[in-house]
């Protein structure tokens, strides 16, 4: 009498196996299905009958299996020298939450919380130890943390174009030409291979920002505070994008002087635009633990894309408890521009 020995994760006389799980995260996940379109892509496809609560827990248990990914993800990402970081609304219980994200080339960790600032930011528990260098877009809860900082670019020359069109700022439209020769000479030595400008270009672009920012409060001088009347004086667009100019130099112009850093946030706001397609693919979500699924799947499929696996292989492996973990002791991080 011969007997057959099942597979250790066959646990129950009958269960949907791995190929069928791994294909039902793949298409709700990863594809961004809505979980009826799902349910009715692998029926058609297999003969099997999903019904969207299956669909809901097996993301479930594949999130379970990742809580070792997600530890060595984080720890990676503490390591790297320059992380992007952002944020931005979506809804589940009926209700706006946050998804933030702190990103590197290779690198992805999504975070679900309720609040978009400070208290969010210590729970999802990057920044806290954090000692390199952050890219963000000026939210101010990101000031905070003793890391170093870099303020994106790309927002700058929305906010400057903003200034010189609406409000007619000719100082803004000489800055925008001056952050954009700054970027065209960067690009040019990153090229060459150098890793920064000489010491003699950056003195020279330094003063012309520094001398342009002058001119600056000359062309918009800052309002007095009126005798009796309560609270700051009302600035316009202009002179508030001014007073970060002056007061945030370093961290705007960082990027001529350590070409690890990047002009802007490009690749936090790539990680960001995913859920905004997500949403208009297949809604928002009903519950947190499915935000919360999700944001945990996600950071590891994008991780693998970013890394050159294949997605539908390590989703299989993450459902048997067998992550793939590229991180090691000598794992190095390439610069993230």
């Amino acid at each position: 009498e011969n007997k057959g020995v099942f597979p250790v994760e066959i646990s129950h006389c009958t269960q949907y196996g791995t190929n069928l799980k791994r294909f039902a995260v793949y298409l709700s996940q990863y594809q961004l299905l809505p979980l009826g379109r799902t349910a009715q892509l692998i029926e058609d496809l297999t003969g099997h009958k999903f019904s969207p609560a299956t669909i809901v827990n097996i993301n479930e248990q594949c999130s379970e299996q990742l809580s070792g990914f997600i530890d060595a993800l984080k720890d990676n990402l503490e390591k790297a020298p320059v992380i992007h970081s952002d944020e931005t609304g979506f809804y589940y219980e009926s209700k706006r939450n946050w998804l933030h994200v702190a990103t590197t080339a290779f690198l992805t960790y999504y975070y679900a919380h309720e609040k978009r600032g400070r208290e969010a930011m210590d729970q999802m528990g990057i920044l806290g130890d954090y000692k390199g260098i952050v890219m963000h877009d000026y939210w101010k809860s990101y000031l905070d943390y003793l890391c170093e900082h870099s303020l994106c670019n790309v927002h700058h020359l929305r906010d400057l174009t903003f200034c010189w069109e609406q409000e007619k700022s000719q100082w803004a439209a000489d800055m925008i030409a001056l952050l954009l020769e700054m970027k065209a000479i960067t690009d040019n030595s990153r090229e060459l291979g150098l890793q920064s400008l000489d010491e003699q270009q950056q003195q020279q672009l330094t003063a012309k920002y520094d001398l342009l920012v002058k001119e600056g409060y000359l062309q918009h001088p800052l309002p007095e505070k009126q005798p009796g009347k309560r609270g700051a004086a009302k600035k316009s667009k202009t002179q508030n994008l001014l007073e970060r100019f002056k007061n945030h130099r370093e961290d705007i112009i960082r990027f001529i002087r350590d070409f690890r850093v990047p002009f802007g946030n490009n690749l936090a706001e790539q990680a960001i635009r995913m859920m905004k397609v997500k949403q208009k693919i297949s809604g928002c979500f009903r519950s947190k633990q499915g935000a919360v699924s999700f944001a945990t799947i996600r950071s590891y499929i994008d991780t693998m894309r970013k890394n050159d696996f294949c997605i539908m292989d390590a989703i299989g492996r993450a459902i048997t408890g067998k992550a793939i973990m590229p991180f090691d002791a000598t794992y190095t991080y390439p610069h993230s521009g």
